[in-house]
This record gives C-alpha cells, sequence and structure tokens, in this order.
C-alpha cells in the first residue's frame, strides 16, 4: 500500500540519509519536503500523509507569518482524516514534550536528530493503520444498477453535455446528468475542489497549479484543466494555509 511521509524541516539535508535508507527498504514510500510551514499546508492538503516528521528549534517558523509548528499541528488535527495521523516531533526544548503527547497526540518525541531513533520510529509509524484506511467510495446509478467507485480512483469529474463524467487513469465513464449542486454534495471538499463550472478535480492528482495561465497540472501523464477565475480563489485558499 502507497505510503506519503511529509518532512517539515528549515534543513531538510539534515534528513537525507534516512529517507534514502527508508525508500529504499520500502519503495511504496513517497516522501515529501517542506521547509516551511506554509509549504507544509499545501502538502497535506494536495496528499493525505500517512507520517508527519516535524522540526521546531521555537524561533524558525516564528518569523514566516505563518505560525508555529504547534498551531499547524493543532489545525492539522481539526481535519478529520489527521486526527490520528502519527506526528514525530523533533525540538531541543524538553519543556514542550507535554503539549507533544497530551494536547497534540504525538506518536514519538525527540530533543536531538538521533537518525537511528528516528529511523526507527518512522518505521513503526508508516506500518501504523488510521481510520483513513476506510475505503472511501462515490455511490452512482445507472439504468437501475448502482456503481460504487472508491474516491482515490477517480481523477476528476466533468459535467458535459447533459451527462457526468468520471475520468479514471486508462478509462472515463458516463452517468445521468446530475446538477453541480448535487454533485458538490456527492463530491465533498474534503476530496475534490470545484474549478470551473462543470469541472470537480480530485486534490489527490493535484501536482502543480499555474497561477499565470490558471490551470491545474495533473498527476496523471501531465494533463491539464482549466480554473475559471470565479473559483481560482477558492482553489488557493482551499490548498493553501491562511493563518486564522
Amino acid at each position: 500500500m502507497k505510503r506519503n511521509l511529509l518532512i517539515l524541516a528549515p534543513n531538510l539535508s539534515d534528513y537525507e540519509g534516512m529517507v534514502n535508507r527508508i525508500t529504499a527498504r520500502n519503495k511504496n514510500v513517497t516522501v515529501h519536503y517542506a521547509p516551511d510551514i506554509s509549504g507544509a499546508y499545501f502538502l497535506c492538503m494536495c496528499h493525505e500523509m500517512d507520517v508527519i516528521v516535524l522540526e521546531d528549534d521555537g524561533q524558525t517558523y516564528e518569523t514566516n507569518q505563518n505560525g508555529t509548528t504547534i498551531s499547524f499541528m493543532c489545525n492539522l488535527r481539526k481535519i478529520p482524516h489527521y486526527q490520528f495521523t502519527p506526528m514525530i516531533m523533533i525540538t531541543p526544548y524538553e519543556d514542550m514534550e507535554f503539549s507533544a503527547f497530551r494536547i497534540l497526540h504525538c506518536y514519538d518525541f525527540f530533543t536531538d536528530k538521533s537518525e537511528k531513533k528516528l529511523e526507527s520510529a518512522v518505521n513503526q509509524a508508516l506500518n501504523y493503520k488510521t481510520s483513513k484506511f476506510i475505503e472511501k467510495t462515490i455511490l452512482m446509478k445507472k439504468e437501475g444498477i448502482i456503481f460504487l467507485y472508491p474516491v482515490e480512483d477517480i481523477i476528476y469529474v466533468e459535467n458535459k453535455n447533459h451527462r457526468v463524467w468520471l475520468h479514471f487513469k486508462e478509462s472515463k465513464t458516463d452517468f445521468p446528468y446530475e446538477t453541480m449542486k448535487e454533485l458538490q454534495n456527492k463530491f465533498t471538499k474534503q476530496d475534490f475542489l470545484q474549478c470551473s463550472r462543470s469541472v470537480l478535480v480530485n486534490k489527490r492528482y493535484i501536482l502543480a497549479i499555474d497561477k499565470g495561465n490558471k490551470f491545474i497540472r495533473l498527476r496523471n501523464g501531465g494533463h491539464s484543466i482549466g480554473i475559471t477565475q470565479a473559483f481560482y480563489e477558492d482553489i488557493i485558499r482551499e490548498l493553501a494555509y491562511k493563518k486564522s
């Protein structure tokens, strides 16, 4: 099963050795790096992280106006599929241990960058299964038959020519017309974003957003979907962290 590991740290090169050993043993692990909190938020909204490693010296993230590591972790815990995600915290401040375990429910806590201990904790956490592994499905009806599709298989949904089209990696299929409001109730904001009057895109497949040309680049072989101006700000707001 594919696993996503996020590392939030000011100096990402410190973790290259550990990451190389982990990915060499487990080809299903994809590692995402973020040098700042806004970048980490963006990655967490685009992908469902299975393990999050956070380094905080108590000062690094104070100056970028995106909050602290603690506020970042607290906000993630408010999102349903991050309520139980293993988080591993690294900080030289021992007095943060109480907050890490009792408030943030960290999987582990370190006051130094001991590669051996950290690597062991990450490997254990990658094997930890949370409630997010209960497969989400979308129910569609056609000609009296009910079809169930895993959310992670649907790249985007298109309302076109009075039909609803579900696009997958290597195929697409159509269903009777539904209004966008009906589709939004089915394909919720937790998993899908509306990028035009007729298209909903799965967050899992967003690779990049081209601000200048207003389109989303997807992970399925470079395919792109246009963003209309009416939905652009909503997409940025959903994907990028905005301090409350």
